[in-house]
């Protein structure tokens, strides 16, 4: 992103559905002044900033990603991308995850699997639009973002949660970041293994009466809670 900035002006931008981006400086006249990369730390809003802090006073931490998309913005993009932190990253859309594998396949940190997950692994009706963004097992969610786009339904199998983890060795892991189009709580109610941070999509829970139950849940199993915009943050007491 290139914005042009008077003496003694700054520019600063919050990251919510947006890309990471550098910014570029420049003089009226269009001479460089200096490019910045988008540092989490320094420009997310407040659940990004304390997600990464969490995996940099947890050097060595792992995590579970489900609903990454192309892997382009997330709380868990930048510790994944800069701070090496060991993610599982699983993405159901067929045309976002060959995307992800793009934009990943030079990260060693990162194990990308191309799966649906739910609960309990059984075939589902997959929600589908030609871009694969908003791909979700929940219905009524893609035509609300693609408006004038064709939403196809298809039928796969899913893969469970708790299989995963257990196949992946992931029993004893520190995070689980999840951006579902509205299923992020189900999945969390169907957990055998908890950890210690947990980031969820609460908009479409919330429209669907489902949110309210999971914090509950939540709270029952000695988390805190903290609320950010669309999402909710999940802390291990």
């Amino acid at each position: 992103w290139e914005t042009w900035i008077p003496p003694g002006g700054w520019s600063s931008w919050t990251s919510g559905g947006c890309s990471r981006c550098d910014i570029s400086l420049y003089t009226e006249e269009g001479t460089h002044i200096f490019t910045r990369t988008w540092d989490a730390m320094l420009d997310g809003d407040k659940l990004e900033k304390a997600f990464s802090l969490f995996c940099k006073a947890n050097p060595g931490c792992k995590g579970i990603v489900i609903g990454s998309h192309d892997g382009e913005w997330g709380h868990w993009v930048d510790p994944a991308r800069k701070m090496g932190t060991e993610c599982l990253i699983i993405e159901g859309s067929k045309k976002q995850f060959t995307q992800l594998e793009k934009n990943y396949a030079k990260y060693a940190n990162c194990t990308l699997l191309n799966h649906i997950v739910t609960v309990d692994g059984e075939d589902v009706t997959w929600y589908t639009t030609e871009a694969g963004y908003t791909d979700s097992v929940v219905p009524g969610i893609s035509e609300k973002f693609v408006r004038g786009s064709n939403v196809f339904q298809e039928t796969y199998p899913s893969r469970p949660i708790n299989e995963i983890i257990r196949e992946y060795g992931y029993e004893d892991f520190d995070f689980l970041h999840l951006d579902l189009e509205g299923y992020d709580t189900d999945l969390i109610m169907g957990l055998e293994y908890f950890p210690r941070l947990i980031v969820f999509e609460n908009e479409h829970c919330i429209a669907a009466g489902k949110y309210e139950n999971a914090i509950s849940f939540l709270k029952e199993k000695g988390y805190s809670i903290i609320e950010g915009g669309i999402d909710t943050m999940a802390i291990k007491s």
